[in-house]
């Protein structure tokens, strides 16, 4: 299944010439990859990615839950920047380098917090739990509810906040991106924001 090509030492390719992709491009159809049709997207190809590969194991993309898939696809339409949006997903995979992730990778000295000193500086902690971080959505009236430890992820918390209308989903992402800026201008500049 699947197509190669053998490089070897690389003498026979043809860089200019070879044909490096099909005229049709193969990309999901119906559900199904492989079948050729003139537009590939990324869309696609992420799927395909997520279904999986032979010998893997396999398919992320139908196991992601509808809640799930509705946070995404308001995360993906919200009205703001894509750097905003890239954030927030990065912060919903936890790929944020808090100090926790990055001790856990044994790269930083200790968990804790620099704003606070309380906490493990986790994804939540870094821009929710925190006390400076909390004041600012108490100010912006942005609310959720506490969870049992067991399910208080960041998927589950930002899809709280994605709960109201579109506005409401904006916002959130808007300030989740300016928490996180605040918290760089603190680590490599020095410089604390009053919220």
């Amino acid at each position: 299944m699947g197509c190669g090509w053998h490089v070897g030492n690389g003498r026979s390719i043809l860089v200019l010439e070879d044909a490096w992709l099909p005229r049709n491009r193969p990309c999901v159809s119906g559900g199904v990859w492989g079948v050729y049709c003139s537009e590939y997207t990324v869309r696609s190809g992420y799927r395909l990615l997520l279904r999986g590969f032979p010998m893997t194991d396999g398919d992320r993309y139908n196991n992601i839950g509808q809640d799930t898939r509705l946070i995404y696809r308001k995360l993906w339409e919200a009205n703001v920047p894509d750097k905003m949006k890239i954030n927030c997903w990065r912060f919903i995979k936890n790929y944020m380098p808090t100090k926790s992730n990055l001790f856990q990778r044994q790269i930083g000295p200790d968990r804790m917090c620099s704003r606070c000193g309380i906490g493990p500086k986790t994804n939540l902690h870094a821009c929710r739990d925190c006390p400076g971080v909390l004041d600012v959505w108490q100010q912006l009236r942005i609310t959720w509810t506490l969870l049992d430890e067991m399910v208080d992820v960041p998927i589950v918390w930002i899809g709280q906040l994605f709960s109201n209308d579109a506005k409401q989903t904006q916002f959130s992402i808007i300030t989740l991106w300016a928490i996180w800026n605040s918290r760089n201008k603190i680590i490599y500049e020095g410089i604390y924001q009053s919220s």
